[in-house]
């Protein structure tokens, strides 16, 4: 087989090949060469060939690495900002919160303390027309016996105030007042019987002109033994006093009149 030197196209250095051979590389600049046979002659012509380079993967790599980065820090920024905003709102709203129950609080204590300031402390402070009232309110809740049948007879005769008493503490009061109730018997006008009804207000304010939610502390008072006719009161004033007065000397200063 014939072997054929020719010199490189492209740096001159020798370039040897056999005639049978369709390409060849030079051994200096590394290019390589198709071999074209001309005719019938035994001349050559070495024509470069193109080279592809390979593309490093990295080549796609780098750029997609910087792509996920670029929009990993866009995220963080964004969830930052959001998580900012929502942690200032919700610091706007505690303080808010804060601010509605502080408020609430001294508006609370505000009203307790005129409250207190309008509470009666002591018998001193009742007027003319604060007995007045009482009275009014004793005879409107003060009422006749009531009986199982139709038949009871019992009226209220006379109502007389006993005593009014003031049961005093902090931010609180008791007004009572026991009445001496004479019952008689419609029918039997010998038929007398005398009970005290305690009459209780809470929280009663200086220079009142009604009372509201009276209670009347007092079990029901029977007038006969059959049971069938009864008030609410007491039989003695005593007892009155020991049942609905006395258990409030522990906590509360008491006056009276």
């Amino acid at each position: 087989m014939k072997l054929i030197e020719k010199k490189c196209p492209n740096c001159g250095a020798s370039l040897e090949f056999n005639e049978k051979d369709k390409s060849c590389t030079c051994t200096y600049c590394h290019r390589a060469f198709e071999i074209e046979r001309e005719g019938e002659k035994e001349d050559y012509i070495l024509n470069e060939i193109a080279v592809t380079k390979a593309v490093s993967p990295i080549f796609f790599i780098v750029p997609f690495i910087i792509v996920i980065g670029f929009a990993f820090l866009m995220y963080n920024i964004f969830s930052y900002n959001v998580k900012s905003s929502h942690d200032e709102f919700e610091k706007r709203v505690q303080e808010q919160k804060e601010g509605i129950e502080k408020y609430n609080q001294e508006m609370e204590k505000e009203t307790d303390d005129k409250k207190e300031e309008k509470l009666i402390t002591n018998i001193d402070e009742l007027s003319n027309r604060n007995y007045e009232t009482i009275n009014t309110e004793a005879a409107f809740n003060i009422k006749n016996a009531k009986g199982e049948t139709t038949k009871s007879s019992f009226q209220v005769e006379e109502r007389k105030r006993e005593k009014v008493i003031i049961a005093y503490k902090e931010k609180s009061n008791y007004l009572i007042a026991i009445f001496k109730v004479l019952y008689k018997d419609f029918f039997n006008q010998k038929d007398m019987q005398t009970i005290y009804v305690p009459l209780v207000y809470e929280n009663i304010e200086r220079n009142f002109y009604s009372l509201n939610n009276v209670k009347v502390d007092a079990p029901e008072y029977y007038f006969n033994k059959s049971k069938t006719t009864y008030a609410y009161g007491y039989s003695t004033y005593e007892e009155a006093y020991n049942n609905v007065v006395k258990p409030l000397e522990s906590e509360y200063t008491i006056t009276e009149k």
